[in-house]
C-alpha cells in the first residue's frame, strides 16, 4: 500500500487532494473504499478470512471483497479491480449504498473513509484466492447474518457496517421495515 495513492476527500466526498495510502491510514485522512457482497447462482454470499499477514484485522472474516479506491479511480472502477485482484472474478455490480465510517483505530492505523457497498452476482464463479486471503467460502445469507450477529468479534468492523447498510437497503427495496 505504500506506493498506492488515495484521493483525499472532504465531508461531502468531494476530492480535495491526493496522498500516499499509508499516510491516509496512519493519519486518519478521509478517503474512499469499497465493499462487495458477491452472490452465486444459489443465492449464497462469498466471505473470506483475512490472511494472518494482513496489517488490518488479520485472521478476521470480511465480506467478499473490501478495498480502497486508488487516486483517480471511481468507486465502480475500484470495485471491479479489487474483485479481479482478490477473487479473480468479473461480474455485474450494483451499488447498494454509501456511508461515512466512524474513525477506527487499530494499532497505529486509523481508518476514516467513505464506503460504497456493491452487490455482485456470478453464475458458478471460479474463485482464485489472493495472498490477502487465508480462506474463503460461499455461505447462506442467513449464515452470514448469524456470524455478524453472534460472532462480531471475528469480523472486521467495516464488514459489520457494510453488512448493516446492505440489510437496510434490502429491507427498503422489499418494502419491509
Amino acid at each position: 500500500m505504500s506506493e498506492e495513492y488515495f484521493d483525499v476527500v472532504d465531508e461531502e466526498d468531494g476530492v480535495i487532494g491526493r496522498r500516499p495510502g499509508m499516510e491516509c491510514v496512519r493519519q486518519g485522512i478521509l478517503h474512499r473504499a469499497i465493499a462487495i457482497l458477491l452472490f452465486n447462482d444459489r443465492g449464497e454470499v462469498y466471505v473470506q478470512r483475512r490472511a494472518d499477514s494482513m496489517v488490518w484485522y488479520p485472521g478476521r472474516w470480511t465480506l467478499s471483497v473490501m478495498g480502497h479506491v486508488a487516486s483517480g479511480e471511481t468507486y465502480e472502477q475500484a470495485a471491479r479491480r479489487e474483485l479481479m485482484e482478490e477473487l479473480g472474478v468479473e461480474c455485474g455490480l450494483r451499488p447498494v449504498g454509501k456511508v461515512k465510517t466512524p474513525t477506527w483505530a487499530y494499532g497505529d492505523l486509523i481508518e476514516r473513509e467513505f464506503l460504497l457497498v456493491f452487490e455482485g452476482r456470478a453464475t458458478r464463479p471460479r474463485i482464485t484466492l489472493s495472498e490477502e486471503t487465508k480462506e474463503g467460502r460461499f455461505v447462506e445469507f442467513d449464515g452470514l447474518a448469524k456470524m455478524v450477529e453472534e460472532r462480531s468479534d471475528e469480523v472486521t468492523p467495516d464488514t459489520l457496517l457494510a453488512f448493516d447498510l446492505y440489510q437496510r437497503a434490502r429491507r427498503t427495496k422489499s418494502g419491509v421495515g
